[in-house]
């Protein structure tokens, strides 16, 4: 039992000594080590002894200290990588909304910009700028449009947004802002500009000044009240916006420009009608009663030629209605080439042939004033392409000046052909030493409808400088007048010329101005030329043979020539060069060579010379048909003075005071020639023409009383027509006219 209950007793001991020393302190250490990896990281760790079990203890709180400080160093580290993710982001989250507003911003402005395209106002164009920063500002943003007052010369609000009660910059804005050289100007911070206006103002703005053609109209305000509220965006939007506003607003300013221009032009064009209107009545009110009064005294003068005391009366008023005629062909021309409506007529011709006949026009002056008459000019200066007419009225007219308007003088004349790269130029220099003339005199002769000062010369005969001047600057060229040092008037003009090789498109003409006769005589040769020409003969004199058969290229109806030594060289030069069909008249002072139709006597009686001409000219047509021109006029006047015309050159007339008659006339009686106006009572004349001339190939000349359209002459030159103006030639270039278109038929 003793045993027992020692051995029980020992036993319990034990079992409380291992129990307190071995199976607690396990039992401790398990649950804090338990409580540790349950995550109970500040669960103290009992140190227990000094045995295993409390080293066990004591590796087991270092074991836990290292774990907190590895978990808290990691959850710094995770902590501080947090703080960079949001921060990234963050930073990423303000980037897209900043990309995004941008990306409405630019949408903004390309709508913007397709508004503006559209507006047709600068109402419309401000309010739609205005209405585009609205879609796109900040909540305390306030825009505004200011323009320019013109009496203070301040801006004034005209589209604001965002303003309550007149608060700030509702005011007039300070002019100081447009002398601000950046565009748009910046402003930070409205406490550190001090503005009359904008007297303790705050926050800040930008402002961009809108210009149209240059000049400062508009400026655009966006103004927060925060200072340096905005940034490099915002400005950028602006200045892209106003630059909008600014192509806008020039393009509507462009518009009304283009629309007040369209709206002048429709004037002008109005008014061009209405004067071509006035001038197509004053042509035909003032140029039928001339005319008349011309033809008349044209019949009478022949009519009372013998009886000298009516006959210088009767000269006295076909003198002065040619004279009114031609002051009022000038006036009308002047006043057509203003207007655009009077065109040019280009023909191919030999200058040289035009000018020759200018000199002869002229000459009979110069000598009526006792000039001396210097002139220079080329061998040749060719075949050229202008209108015909118009170039001798720019030279005829300073040549009359010069030989008019001074007496006892040196007039000169220099033609020379200059040479260019491209085309080459004719240069004409006319100079007289009478009284000099002020540049202002010369202006008010060159200037049409202009009334010159007095001066000591006669300017009568200045009226025609205008219009060559007018028709000179219409064929591309120069015309000047300048007054010389050494006295006179020094004119120079210059001309570009076209040639048959860079005017290939223009067509010949149906008449060319040539000579009817050629006269070749070293005796008294004026008296003869001057005696033929009044019968109604276009003559040019020469002084041998080979200077016709260069300088004309056409041949004449007949050639008057001195009988030389060797007839059979002549015969032969005529037949080398094409000519064999003209008829030579010999003049010989020998009365016995007369027996043949083909000599006459000169020097003497020039009614014997026209007599020969008038046998040789007949003997190409002899029936009394050839013979028969046909004359459609609905004016008794002008038929009667065409009909005295021809029947004195030995034509049989017949007459048509309308479209009808003339037509049924022309087919029955197929005349030669018909003579015919385009304005008749029944029918338009153009209409009668190109009905005959379908069945018929009868040469026409058309004599119009109105100014014909270019495409009216271009139908006539079409159709072989010929346009003379009625009070515009005389009863020998009808004459010369007839026998031309008659002759190059047969």
């Amino acid at each position: 039992m003793w045993m027992i209950g020692s051995s029980a007793a020992i036993f319990i001991g034990g079992g409380w000594f291992i129990n307190r020393y071995f199976t607690q302190p396990l039992i401790t250490l398990t649950n804090a080590a338990r409580r540790v990896a349950e995550g109970w990281r500040d669960t103290p760790i009992p140190l227990v002894g000094t045995d295993e079990i409390g080293d066990l203890a004591r590796s087991l709180a270092r074991l836990t200290a290292s774990l907190n400080a590895t978990i808290a160093t990691l959850e710094e580290r995770i902590q501080q990588r947090t703080a960079q993710l949001q921060d990234a982001l963050r930073e990423k989250e303000t980037v897209l909304v900043r990309s995004q507003q941008q990306r409405w911003r630019e949408r903004t402005l390309i709508d913007l910009s397709l508004r503006l395209n559209s507006a047709h106002s600068e109402e419309e164009i401000y309010r739609s700028i205005v209405d585009a920063f609205v879609a796109i500002r900040e909540n305390q943003d306030r825009i505004g449009i200011y323009v320019r007052d013109t009496d203070s010369r301040q801006w004034l609000p005209y589209i604001t947004y965002g303003y309550q009660h007149n608060p700030l910059l509702t005011l007039t804005a300070p002019p100081a802002l447009e002398q601000y050289t950046a565009n748009p100007f910046y402003i930070p911070d409205l406490r550190q500009h001090q503005f009359t206006d904008l007297i303790q103002a705050e926050g800040s703005a930008i402002v961009a000044t809108i210009a149209v053609q240059g000049h400062p109209q508009a400026i655009l305000v966006v103004y927060r009240p925060q200072p340096h509220a905005f940034d490099h965006a915002d400005i950028e939007n602006l200045r892209l916006a106003a630059q909008l506003t600014t192509y806008a607003l020039n393009r509507v300013s462009i518009m009304a420009e283009m629309a007040e221009l369209q709206r002048a032009r429709e004037r002008a064009e109005v008014a061009v009608r209405e004067r071509s209107t006035f001038l197509v009545r004053l042509d035909h009110d003032i140029r039928q009663p001339l005319n008349t009064i011309i033809a008349l005294s044209e019949l009478l003068r022949e009519a009372l030629a013998t009886q000298t005391m009516f006959a210088e009366d009767i000269d006295k008023i076909r003198r002065a209605g040619r004279h009114l005629v031609n002051r009022f062909n000038l006036l009308l021309d002047s006043a057509k080439i203003e207007i655009g409506s009077l065109s040019l007529q280009p023909e191919p011709f030999i200058f040289d042939a035009l000018l020759d006949n200018i000199l002869e026009e002229i000459s009979p002056l110069i000598h009526q004033h006792q000039h001396r008459f210097d002139i220079e000019r080329p061998a040749q200066v060719g075949m050229i392409v202008a209108d015909l007419n118009r170039l001798r009225q720019i030279f005829i007219y300073p040549l009359r000046f010069a030989a008019t308007t001074t007496m006892r003088g040196v007039i000169t004349l220099r033609v020379q052909r200059l040479s260019g790269d491209e085309i080459d130029t004719l240069e004409v220099i006319i100079t007289d030493t009478g009284p000099s003339l002020s540049s202002e005199h010369l202006n008010a002769l060159l200037t049409p409808f202009a009334v010159p000062p007095d001066t000591t010369r006669q300017l009568d005969e200045g009226c025609g400088l205008a219009l060559s001047r007018q028709l000179c600057e219409l064929m591309g060229g120069t015309f000047q007048a300048v007054p010389r040092t050494a006295g006179g008037v020094r004119f120079t003009i210059r001309i570009p010329l076209s040639t048959l090789r860079n005017a290939e498109e223009v067509s010949p003409p149906a008449y060319l101005p040539q000579p009817d006769l050629v006269l070749i005589t070293t005796t008294q040769a004026r008296v003869l030329q001057s005696a033929l020409e009044q019968f109604g003969w276009q003559v040019q004199s020469e002084a041998s043979l080979a200077h016709v058969l260069n300088r004309l290229y056409r041949p004449p109806a007949a050639i008057l020539m001195d009988v030389p030594e060797n007839r059979d060289l002549v015969v032969a030069t005529l037949q080398a060069a094409g000519w064999q069909d003209v008829p030579i008249i010999w003049l010989t002072d020998n009365v016995e060579s007369t027996g043949s139709t083909d000599y006459a006597v000169w020097p003497g009686e020039t009614e014997q010379v026209i007599q020969t001409v008038q046998v040789v000219l007949s003997r190409r047509s002899r029936t009394a048909m050839s013979r028969t021109i046909l004359v459609i006029d609905d004016e008794p006047p002008t038929r009667l003075m065409i009909r005295r015309a021809l029947e004195s050159d030995g034509w049989v007339v017949l007459e048509a005071n309308n479209g009808q008659i003339g037509a049924t006339i022309w087919r029955t009686n197929k005349p030669q020639l018909v003579i015919m106006d385009m304005t008749l009572p029944d029918v338009d004349g153009l209409v009668l023409l190109r009905e005959v001339r379908a069945d018929l190939e009868t040469p026409v000349i058309v004599v119009s009383e109105r100014t014909l359209r270019r495409e009216e002459l271009e139908l006539l030159a079409s159709i072989g027509a010929v346009v003379l103006q009625k009070g515009r030639y005389r009863r020998g270039d009808l004459l010369e006219l007839v026998r031309k278109l008659i002759w190059e038929r047969l």
